[in-house]
């Protein structure tokens, strides 16, 4: 029951997928990156349906009855822009774009050392 809730959202978001981030992942030569978008594309459509919903349901309460007068419109559109950036998923694009490469030259620096990635296996003794 609760799945095919959320099925017309993976629907979306592989439409999503496959009509806009594919096609602009393989042009910019960024293929490997292809499913660590895919996952991060699945926050898009819940976030616009988060903010669709504050919008009508706390919108419509702030307009009939306001909790303190609006003084200042400038505030509110910053507060906007704000919840925007974070509800859409942007603030965790921009660190995966400004991080990843990052973590990878450092992976990379620590591979070419000699340091391997630790797994579960490692610390368990042979059984």
């Amino acid at each position: 029951m609760i799945a095919a809730n959320f099925d017309p959202l993976a629907r979306l978001q592989q439409w999503l997928f496959e009509a806009w981030v594919q096609p602009l992942l393989f042009s910019a030569g960024w293929m490997h990156y292809e499913e660590q978008a895919y996952d991060a594309l699945e926050w898009l459509p819940v976030g616009v349906l988060e903010v669709l919903l504050v919008a009508v349901v706390l919108g419509t309460l702030q307009r009939r009855w306001p909790v303190e007068p609006l003084a200042d419109r400038a505030a509110v559109r910053t507060d906007i822009a704000y919840t925007l950036l974070h509800r859409l998923g942007l603030f965790p694009l921009l660190a995966f774009v400004v991080l990843a490469p990052a973590f990878d030259a450092l992976e990379a620096r620590l591979r070419w050392l000699g340091v391997s990635r630790l797994s579960v296996e490692q610390w368990l003794p042979d059984a």
